[in-house]
């Protein structure tokens, strides 16, 4: 039995939101890391850490908790190792 339009509309939509977070997620991510090493690269610690949080987010929505947790550490050990005097 052949399925009517909107039936088929509703099936295909399941599907076609599993792919597209996935796209969006990963293009999202190449942003993020390009923007993480102009940071690095400026040496603009605060930026980085900007960058890194939000890179961390989406890699703990997307089970990657190991991979944020180790960014975040490393970021914000930098962060400790200044020198401030008030």
């Amino acid at each position: 039995m052949q399925q009517q339009p909107r039936e088929a509309a509703a099936d295909a939509k399941p599907h076609g939101e599993l792919h597209k977070p996935r796209s969006e997620a990963a293009t999202a991510e190449q942003c993020l890391l390009d923007a993480l090493r102009l940071t690095r690269n400026r040496r603009a610690l605060s930026f980085e850490l900007r960058t890194g949080m939000s890179l961390a987010r989406l890699w703990a929505a997307n089970g990657r908790s190991d991979d944020a947790l180790e960014l975040l550490t490393s970021i914000y050990s930098r962060f400790l190792s200044f020198d401030v005097h008030v």
